[in-house]
């Protein structure tokens, strides 16, 4: 794991966003004055101002997803990604598609972008894909095994698709060089590696603006299932995120 870069050390940010829970589902559109528009899912809704994001350990994380939004960003953002942030694959993308498909007029409403299959992944230790994993391309290789494995065994008899059917062979090639193309946006500072420690212990941000994913309504716990949210969209994850590294 890296820390905040030395550029960072003077008081420079005045504020930083934390998205504390969901991940690459969110469409948060900002509009300025000038009319410069986008709809945030990978950084935080402050990037257009110059304000930095801290990518939370409640959030995933995309490679593919985020590497999209960036090449249409019309500034260059700065993204502080903690190391416990689960990865989205594209293993977990095919099964939530697979999934939402095979309910036919029941379907969820999902977004089919994977959040909720990589939530669910990440309940098997040995399933594990974190940010600080794909530092290593050798780790991302292995685990990617095991987490097409687990896909093939799923994917038929929960959906009826049949996974032979897919190219997983190029998908995987596509995940290395988005991972290769990552490890070049954090030798540009673009992307660091920081755990929230650094980001809430030192201080150097005057203020923090904690930004939600989902309404309460689709919250894990208060939400009526089955359209619910894998995660927590009430204020619980943010308050989290800053009083577990003061205790």
């Amino acid at each position: 794991m890296t820390g905040l870069s030395s550029d960072y050390w003077h008081y420079y940010f005045v504020q930083v966003v934390i998205r504390f829970n969901g991940g690459q589902q969110a469409g948060h559109t900002v509009v300025l004055k000038n009319g410069t528009r986008h709809v945030f899912s990978n950084f935080g809704s402050g990037t257009l101002r110059g304000i930095p994001t801290y990518w939370s350990a409640y959030c995933s994380f995309s490679p593919r997803y985020i590497l999209e939004e960036l090449s249409l960003l019309p500034t260059t953002p700065t993204l502080y990604l903690d190391p416990a942030c689960p990865v989205t694959t594209h293993y977990d993308v095919l099964y939530n598609r697979a999934l939402e498909l095979s309910r036919g007029e029941n379907r969820y409403g999902s977004c089919g972008v994977g959040f909720g299959a990589t939530i669910d992944r990440h309940k098997q230790r040995r399933l594990r894909l974190t940010v600080t994993d794909i530092l290593s391309p050798k780790v991302v290789y292995r685990k990617l095994q095991q987490i097409r494995a687990y896909y093939q065994d799923k994917l038929l008899p929960d959906t009826g698709y049949d996974f032979s059917l897919f190219d997983h062979d190029q998908e995987d090639a596509q995940l290395m060089a988005d991972i290769w193309q990552l490890a070049l946006l954090k030798k540009e500072k673009i992307i660091q590696v920081v755990g929230a420690t650094e980001i809430f212990r030192k201080r150097i941000w005057r203020e923090y603006i904690f930004e939600g994913a989902q309404g309460i309504q689709l919250d894990q716990s208060f939400g009526r299932a089955p359209y619910i949210t894998k995660s927590n969209t009430t204020s619980q994850n943010a308050k989290n995120c800053y009083y577990n590294t003061l205790t």
